[in-house]
């Protein structure tokens, strides 16, 4: 099937066990069908690391409930809450998050989320 570009993309964790089971799929969240609340951010995912923490929890290996693979992410701001003072839309920022291999994340104002540095290239911040 050819890579529709016109919709929004994740890597699905099918069941955990291989990391055959990781599928790509159309997002189950579209921008602008739902509301963010005041303090969140939506960011369109530019790039995601794949470490180890994940490797074992698409492995079933990581003790726990690790959630969703996918931990941290560099990319642009889509949208955000009306109580949102650290970011605006079009902001490049890295940060940590959980569920990081969609294109479209919603991440709280208050989590580790930080301004792009202008020396590291987008691509290359969630491997730092």
């Amino acid at each position: 099937t050819p890579f529709d570009r016109s919709k929004f993309w994740e890597l699905h964790l099918q069941t955990r066990g291989s990391l055959e089971n990781l599928v790509l799929q159309e997002c189950n969240q579209n921008p602008g069908e739902h509301n963010i609340e005041n303090d969140q951010l939506e960011i369109f995912v530019c790039a995601a690391s794949v470490n180890f923490r994940d490797v074992l929890n698409i492995l079933d290996m990581y003790p726990g409930d690790p959630g969703a693979p996918g931990c941290e992410y560099a990319g642009i701001v889509r949208r955000a809450g009306k109580a949102v003072t650290r970011f605006q839309v079009g902001d490049e920022v890295v940060g940590l998050g959980e569920g990081c291999f969609s294109q479209l994340l919603i991440v709280n104002q208050g989590d580790p989320n930080v301004a792009r540095p202008r020396v590291l290239l987008i691509c290359d911040l969630p491997q730092i």
